[in-house]
């Protein structure tokens, strides 16, 4: 699991924002690179909470234009939950 550093989390400020400072949820971009990648083959990114299409659309450019030279690695990516689809 991925903390990206971007979050669209509208709801209840950073009590609800996965990306918030001082979050546990994910390793952060600066560590990325001291991962071992050879055994992972999933990408996942949980940082949204109850947001609208636009949250989604943001997290996935973001994603793609930070982190493309670890998706390449992997078979599978995981935006995780907290898309408000209604």
């Amino acid at each position: 699991r991925v903390n990206p550093g971007y979050s669209n989390a509208t709801l209840g400020g950073d009590l609800y924002n996965p990306c918030a400072p001082g979050s546990r949820f994910g390793e952060v971009p600066s560590k990325l690179d001291q991962v071992d990648w050879s055994g992972i083959d999933i990408f996942h990114v949980h940082a949204l909470c109850e947001s609208l299409h636009e949250g989604s659309v943001g997290l996935i450019e973001f994603v793609a234009d930070n982190f493309g030279q670890y998706i390449e690695q992997v078979s599978t990516v995981n935006f995780g939950g907290g898309h408000f689809l209604n």
